[in-house]
């Protein structure tokens, strides 16, 4: 199983979330993080276990942007980036905690 994890949804922040996917990929489940590469792997480091991975999605959809006329408008979000990975069958689910 592999998971698509939205890195930018959280309000604690990426850290937060990386934090959570270290515990999740500890039991043996394939994790992408979603969101700006450098941001990511900075809160990754360099000690990241095999099942994490990283896919850049540079656009930051906030909680003060409309969600459809930003998904629509902000194609590269870690929300509609991860979204397309579980459509094309490369995530078997998806997680956010974003807008």
């Amino acid at each position: 199983m592999k998971i698509a994890l939205d890195a930018q949804g959280a309000d604690r922040g990426i850290d937060e979330v990386v934090a959570g996917a270290r515990i999740v990929a500890a039991e043996g489940i394939a994790i992408d993080l979603y969101g700006p590469h450098e941001l990511v792997q900075t809160a990754l480091g360099a000690n990241a276990p095999g099942n994490i991975g990283v896919v850049d999605a540079p656009d930051e959809i906030t909680n003060h942007d409309d969600p459809v006329k930003a998904a629509r408008a902000m194609r590269e979000s870690s929300i509609v980036v991860a979204a397309k990975a579980v459509a094309a069958g490369a995530a078997d689910a998806m997680v956010s905690a974003g807008p």
